[in-house]
């Protein structure tokens, strides 16, 4: 085996486990302890490990290979026999073993969990089937296969990983024409400049940082620096390839060295003005090729590009936070940028390692402005004076990361409450409320959340440095006047998720997004959307387009937001789906 080649067995990351006997002969050829680590995970093993666990004889340069695999074949053809008998073997588990094994499957419970049954099932498998023969074995397996590979979880996976591949189709196609970007200039540092300078100068690009004020110069750097000694530290570049890296980012408070960029991401504070004047300065100091970009959340490009000479070569250019993990970034057409401005930027993300999604101007674009309504449903129910912990609780339950009061603190409730003024004006039909929601009373009583350490929850530092959420009865005297109630959580459920979906259809309906598979991929990439569900259509898809309209009329009742979108309409009319 190549010293640079990888070994895995990914199927659970489809909702499967391995079929044709893979769980029957890997712990037969292996460590039992050890496949079941790797079934079960679905990542990829070095080649070391792969030899350390005995699945290969050998490993080499890949220069050698060849040669090297020609005189192992000739050693094996001499104990062929022995080596099939091998694979057939029953496997006598000691109690090491079976102990070990146990323990995965504890943690298989909590790890993936309930919602991804593939996991577990092939854990079952490989233990209760270990001291069977091969042939009997993989009976079970068969039988077992052919249940899972039905499962809605396989189903909605399987839907993701072809959605994957039709995205990064799109995006390559739609780089095609670009012109090249060796050098980029970052405008606001910060913890988001830095991330992105980080993150170019990773991939090999050079990076002008630039701010107005020094302090802020020196906190992009230190974000940049922090980022590389993570990746120190988790071995995944050596220190002189980090410093090299390092290199390539440019600090300065000079906008003279911006002449020689080709794209230009402003990240200054998301205020219109204050954009619109940075952006129509930046013009005057880059040549007349460089695309100009603009890191926005929300506000329109088509009125950042106002008072722009260029605006066929202005987009806007979203990406998230932090901006070494968040694999989504969204490109947004405004509606004089070129097809070229698109092809470089998309390309620009690309070379980031990032899944760019092109997108029309819109308020929000895509992933904010869906997300929203999935806010406001939660705040018209605490309003109603549902708890919002039991909110939190229903909506991690069917499958979200975490809560919307709690992704409310950690994006910031200063964020959240400006985020939610620009929807409401942008959007008023669906997104003004007559009511003063809880994230506005929170912030009006200087609580933003883990930035303040107070917002709907308290923050205490943990040991590990990190954030501990915990209940906070200033909180629910500001939010609530009497105690907090509870409902069905599976009402909560739907609430949100109509409200969610609805959005995320109508930016289908409006051309705001091309394609329902890139809807759905960048509602996973972006929000941390359930994977098992699928995406927002492919849930709609799974529970029935007339059975999902159909929940939406018992709520008819709450307005606006739970208006059944007309191209569902359509579609529950005509039998149609968007994936069918």
């Amino acid at each position: 085996m190549s010293e640079r080649a990888k070994v895995g067995l990914p199927e659970v990351n489809l909702g499967l486990f391995p079929g044709y006997a893979g769980t029957v002969r890997l712990p037969r050829m292996i460590d039992p302890v050890t496949a079941m680590q790797w079934i079960s995970t679905g990542k990829p093993q070095s080649a070391q490990s792969a030899l350390d666990a005995g699945l290969v004889a050998r490993v080499c340069d890949a220069e050698s290979l060849l040669d090297v695999a020609i005189s192992e074949l000739d050693s094996v053809a001499t104990h062929m026999t022995e080596i099939r008998a091998r694979k057939q073997q029953k496997v006598t588990a000691d109690d090491t073993t079976r102990k070990k094994l146990d323990q995965i499957s504890v943690g298989l419970d909590v790890r993936p969990g309930p919602n991804y049954p593939a996991a577990s099932l092939a854990m079952s498998l490989v233990v209760n089937q270990l001291d069977n023969p091969a042939e009997q074995a993989g009976l079970a397996e068969a039988r077992a296969f052919a249940d899972i590979l039905t499962s809605p979880t396989a189903i909605n996976l399987l839907s993701v990983f072809m959605n994957e591949q039709a995205v990064a189709r799109v995006a390559k196609r739609t780089a095609a024409g670009a012109r090249s970007t060796d050098n980029v200039a970052v405008i606001g540092a910060g913890i988001m400049g830095g991330g992105i300078a980080y993150q170019s100068s990773l991939k090999g690009i050079g990076a002008v940082l630039k701010d107005i004020q020094p302090e802020a110069l020196e906190a992009g750097m230190n974000e940049a620096i922090r980022n590389f000694s993570t990746q120190v530290a988790k071995g995944r570049l050596s220190e002189k390839e980090a410093q090299l890296a390092q290199a390539r980012i440019s600090p300065t408070l000079d906008s003279g060295s911006l002449s020689d960029v080709d794209l230009v991401v402003e990240a200054v504070v998301e205020n219109t003005a204050i954009k619109q004047s940075v952006l129509k300065d930046l013009e005057a100091h880059i040549s007349s090729n460089c695309v100009l970009t603009s890191n926005t959340s929300t506000i329109s490009i088509t009125r950042l590009a106002q008072g722009l000479s260029r605006p066929e070569q202005f987009c806007g250019l979203h990406f998230f936070n932090p901006v070494p993990a968040m694999p989504l970034v969204e490109i947004i057409r405004g509606k004089k940028t070129s097809d070229t401005t698109i092809a470089t930027t998309v390309q620009y993300a690309l070379q980031l390692g990032k899944n760019p999604i092109v997108v029309n101007d819109s308020p929000g674009f895509l992933v904010n402005r869906v997300l929203f309504p999935y806010i406001i449903a939660a705040q018209m129910l605490i309003a109603e004076g549902v708890d919002f912990r039991q909110i939190d609780e229903a909506m991690q339950s069917w499958g979200w990361p975490m809560g919307p009061a709690y992704l409310s603190d950690v994006i910031g409730l200063d964020t959240m409450t400006h985020c939610l003024d620009v929807m409401a004006a942008d959007i008023p039909q669906r997104m003004a409320p007559d009511y003063m929601s809880a994230i506005h009373t929170l912030h009006s009583n200087a609580r933003l959340g883990q930035k303040s350490r107070q917002g709907f929850y308290h923050y205490a530092r943990n040991e590990a440095g990190g954030m501990t959420k915990q209940q906070d009865e200033l909180a629910l005297g500001l939010i609530y006047l009497n105690a907090p109630s509870e409902i069905n959580s599976s009402e909560i459920q739907e609430r949100l998720t109509l409200a969610f979906c609805f959005e995320t259809i109508r930016c289908l309906e409006e051309g705001v997004v091309a394609s329902a598979a890139e809807a759905d991929m960048a509602l996973l990439w972006g929000l941390g959307f359930p994977r098992f569900r699928g995406g927002a259509l492919q849930h709609v898809d799974t529970v029935g387009i007339a059975a999902f309209c159909a929940m939406a009329e018992g709520y008819a009742h709450l307005g606006p937001l739970y208006e059944i979108p007309q191209l569902l309409e359509k579609m529950r009319k005509s039998g149609t789906s968007f994936y069918g």
